[in-house]
């Protein structure tokens, strides 16, 4: 391992302040030394962080003339410190006489502190097969996928070139996704996922073969962008969703949700199912990603058919176990504040069972959209086009344009997202920003468009993106971090990029009282403001002190402070 570059916390301060701002820390940019000589090139892009605020980064170096030196290295953020896990040309350990040509952009990083990536090697015993996946703290302690390598328990087949869609489960474990080469494959068989319990690689799931020995002629077809996405909870199983085919399988009941480990799958949700709580001749549609927890709570999205039909009936969103999902939202109906869901985005889920995701609030099911949070068995609409816009100019309301693509979920209920804003007063240039609720519930303005920061110069902020999570599933290694900082990157001008993170402080709005604890005076001191239309009784922030205010309280009291 190299030195490490110590960067003192360095906090930044935005030149243009609105009010409640929070400072941000630079994990890197542009242009920034490093402690192994040249300088982070156009791309320093995160990966993921973990939830002890590790970073994980991808970035070309270039030389004191602005020139390529390096095209590509991933680094570790920890501690306020940068330190780099692997570089171009660095010798592959594990390997005879074989270094690394290339990694590839963004490296994952588990809570525990496994680091995973894809890179090719070069070297006289490489061949035609120069690539690989790698998954443990560092490259020297790391298991290694190698493309040609024989495929345990399938005679003759080979791990192809394409391991990709790597997912960590519990320590040592984690899933990957790849096509396969060798004896008897075909384009009708040749994509695969695996899971390694830290030993060896064991086949979970392959396009072709029979789903489990309980459904002989139901095989997986296809997966979303082609290659399956495992899931997993806390336990080791692994979930996934796919599409199938075979002489069993017909129109109406070609998807399903599947539960299991090697060797050992169960369907858990059919397309052609009954879909619970919908009503005689209702069913399970195309099904999607599911996201799960520890737990193994679900949830997933599905369409709805009608019995004996494969057109598209309706759009749920569904919470809970396997033999017990529970409809928690549904197209059509009403949410807080006034607006009806007219299509809905798939779920995002964190520990608690807590589930964000948008809704398409106009019938066209397209522009307008609101962001939504149910927590405690409550849902919150936390912002939605055409609604005022923290922290901004008066007249300033979310817009129908750049309008969110995804949410961040917190494991403590927050969520962040970038969304654009409107109005007559919006300064040109400040049509995008970052925004994310605080511990409290508030829905603050983290950085916006037009905003500028001190780095090597004062520079203005362009364009801002969250990491970006898979469909669904990757968001509890996301954004946010155990220390309510919340990860981001800015596009600047003069084509700077940096990766930052944003304090959102660290309230617990339940300790209604300040003073440390949370017990029976919180509770009474909450009642005597509830009684008094208080404002800081307004635990919703809808504006208006009433019964959803108070069991928001209450669950949250319920709960204690994280």
């Amino acid at each position: 391992m190299y030195p490490m570059l110590p960067l003192a916390s360095c906090l930044v301060a935005l030149a243009m302040q609105d009010r409640g701002r929070p400072a941000y820390e630079i994990v890197a940019y542009t242009g920034q030394p490093t402690p192994i000589g040249g300088y982070f090139g156009l791309s320093p892009v995160p990966g993921e962080m973990n939830g002890a605020g590790e970073v994980s980064l991808y970035s070309d170096l270039h030389d004191p003339q602005g020139q390529v030196w390096l095209q590509s290295s991933i680094w570790r953020w920890s501690g306020g410190e940068l330190s780099v896990v692997v570089k171009e040309d660095d010798p592959a350990p594990r390997f005879n006489q074989a270094w690394f040509d290339g990694v590839a952009p963004f490296p994952d990083l588990a809570d525990d502190g496994r680091l995973g990536f894809h890179a090719t090697l070069y070297g006289p015993f490489i061949g035609s097969n120069p690539n690989t996946l790698w998954v443990g703290p560092a490259p020297d302690q790391s298991v290694v996928i190698w493309q040609g390598t024989p495929v345990s328990g399938l005679e003759g087949v080979h791990f192809g070139g394409l391991l990709r869609q790597l997912r960590f489960g519990p320590a040592p474990s984690f899933a990957f996704s790849t096509d396969l080469t060798g004896q008897g494959v075909d384009s009708t068989n040749d994509i695969a996922a695996f899971v390694h319990d830290g030993l060896d690689a064991r086949l979970l799931v392959r396009e072709g073969a029979d789903l489990s020995a309980d459904l002989p002629g139901v095989a997986p077809y296809d997966w979303r962008d082609g290659t399956p996405h495992i899931h997993f909870d806390g336990s080791g199983a692994a979930y996934f969703s796919v599409r199938l085919a075979g002489p069993n399988v017909h129109p109406e009941d070609d998807m399903a949700l599947v539960r299991g480990a090697p060797g050992d799958l169960t369907v858990i949700a059919r397309r052609g199912d009954p879909a619970p709580g919908m009503g005689d001749g209702v069913n399970y549609g195309i099904i999607g990603e599911p996201d799960v927890n520890a737990s193994g709570t679900i949830a997933f999205k599905s369409d709805l058919n009608l019995e004996g039909f494969t057109y598209k009936a309706g759009e749920v969103l569904w919470l809970g176990a396997p033999g017990g999902f529970q409809p928690i939202m549904r197209d059509q109906e009403s949410l807080p504040g006034g607006y009806t869901a007219y299509g809905l985005s798939s779920p995002w889920l964190n520990e608690a069972g807590d589930v964000a995701f948008i809704a398409r609030i106009d019938d066209d099911r397209s522009g307008p959209w609101a962001a939504v949070v149910r927590r405690a068995g409550i849902m919150r609409v936390v912002a939605a086009s055409g609604a005022p816009a923290p922290d901004t100019e008066e007249g300033t309301v979310f817009g129908d344009e750049q309008a969110i693509q995804f949410i961040h979920l917190a494991e403590t209920g927050q969520v962040a997202f970038v969304a654009g804003v409107e109005g007559p007063n919006v300064p040109a240039g400040a049509q995008g920003a970052l925004w994310a609720t605080d511990r409290d519930g508030q829905l603050r303005l983290v950085a916006r468009t037009g905003d500028t920061l001190e780095l090597d110069a004062l520079r203005t902020i362009e364009a801002l993106f969250l990491l970006h999570p898979d469909e669904a599933g990757d968001t509890r290694s996301g954004a946010f971090n155990e220390e309510n900082q919340l990860a981001f990157v800015a596009q600047l001008n003069g084509d700077v990029q940096a990766v930052l993170l944003a304090d959102l402080g660290d309230p617990c709005r339940v300790d209604f009282n300040d003073d440390g604890a949370v017990n029976t005076l919180d509770f009474l001191a909450y009642l005597n403001a509830f009684v008094a239309q208080d404002g800081s009784a307004d635990f919703d922030g809808d504006g208006s002190i009433n019964t959803l205010d108070f069991l928001f309280f209450l669950n949250e009291w319920a709960l204690g402070c994280p």
